[in-house]
């Protein structure tokens, strides 16, 4: 990891257009001001996490109704798992459980 010191009102560029600027510094907290193309995702990590474990149990499900050939539009309920394989649990007890559309 590379390590940066930066004052207020100082950037840095990465990859020629993005460009990350230090808004603010209060209490310990620092503000960042990012500039990037509208096609570069830009998330704090805490949400990009939530994303991709979303994502992740989307594709688990999506699979599990390949395998199965249900229709995946019948059937609707959330999945909240730590792990693949608890997904794959939940998703084979919500096809079971879920009423017909």
């Amino acid at each position: 990891m590379l390590v940066l010191s930066r004052k207020l009102g100082e950037q840095i560029v990465i990859a020629e257009n993005i460009v990350l600027t230090v808004v603010d510094i209060d209490r310990g907290k620092v503000r960042l001001g990012v500039a990037a193309p509208r096609e570069v995702p830009v998330h704090r990590k805490e949400v990009f996490d939530a994303v991709q474990q979303e994502r992740k149990a989307e594709d688990v499900i999506r699979g599990h109704f390949e395998d199965t050939g249900e229709d995946a539009f019948r059937f609707a309920f959330t999945v909240e798992a730590e792990d693949e394989s608890e997904c794959k649990a939940v998703a084979e007890k919500g096809v079971a459980d879920a009423p017909p559309v």
